[in-house]
């Protein structure tokens, strides 16, 4: 959706901002990550790199906000509502 992307680099692969700072990095011990994809829904990733291992990966933290309706991603199988 355009808050974040994700760069793959030799060992590592970064999330980063709109404005180009690292949201997070993970260090991976697969050598350089040559590809990058998204789900549709912006919340997870697949990643494979030249040695050919697959890498997957999941945005924690992600919110979303209706009128008076905060939804947060704080885990892989657990949301947080306030209202």
């Amino acid at each position: 959706n355009g808050e974040l992307f994700a760069v793959g680099l030799y060992n590592s692969l970064r999330l980063c901002d709109r404005t180009g700072g690292t949201f997070s990095r993970e260090h991976v011990e697969a050598g350089s990550v040559t590809k990058i994809s998204w789900t549709s829904d912006s919340t997870q990733l697949a990643a494979v790199s030249a040695s050919g291992a697959v890498l997957f990966g999941q945005v924690l933290e992600r919110k979303v906000e209706w009128q008076n309706i905060e939804v947060v991603l704080k885990e892989t199988n657990k949301i947080i509502v306030h209202d």
